[in-house]
């Protein structure tokens, strides 16, 4: 990250994470075809001055994770996921708009304590019944982002594990 033509907008610029934010949500729903989501932003960057981005790049990032739907897991050894749908937005300097969606994993310890999380590309259509232990003890195993206790994803780690419902495997 080019700190120098970038910064991170603080997230106490944002609603709690309980509470999604609605202009973002329809916009997403349109975009994505789910007329359920409910999306709460994680993280946003913007550039310092947008004149000095060159055309075609970022002025304005940001990630949303659905509040609407998580599902969790719990795998044989203890350990727990919830599976969130995500989402990433750029705003471009004379061009267009883009996004992409992705799957969100939070991974717990057995007693519901915040770890790490992951995310991974998936297919708008794609069915999330079914998945087995193997894959998710993979995704739980692979995870390379820590929850910091007191961090805005941290927070909505334990949003989500209150409010999904425990799916078999």
């Amino acid at each position: 990250a080019d700190d120098t033509l970038y910064h991170n907008i603080p997230a106490n610029k944002f609603p709690p994470v309980d509470q999604p934010m609605p202009m973002l949500s329809e916009m997403f729903r349109g975009m994505m075809g789910i007329p359920w989501l409910q999306l709460v932003v994680t993280e946003s960057r913007e550039a310092n001055d947008e004149t000095a981005i060159q055309t075609g790049y970022p002025t304005r990032w940001f990630r949303v994770v659905d509040t609407a739907r998580p599902t969790r897991y719990r795998l044989y050894d203890g350990r727990q996921l919830v599976m969130s749908i995500a989402g990433e937005g750029v705003h471009k300097q004379n061009a267009t708009k883009s996004f992409a969606d992705d799957l969100n994993f939070y991974i717990y310890d057995a007693e519901g304590t915040p770890l790490m999380r992951t995310d991974m590309f998936h297919l708008p259509d794609m069915p999330y019944q079914g998945i087995s232990e193997k894959a998710l003890r993979a995704i739980a195993d692979a995870a390379q982002i820590p929850l910091s206790e007191g961090s805005r994803d941290y927070a909505l780690a334990q949003y989500l594990l209150q409010k999904a419902e425990l799916t078999d495997i």
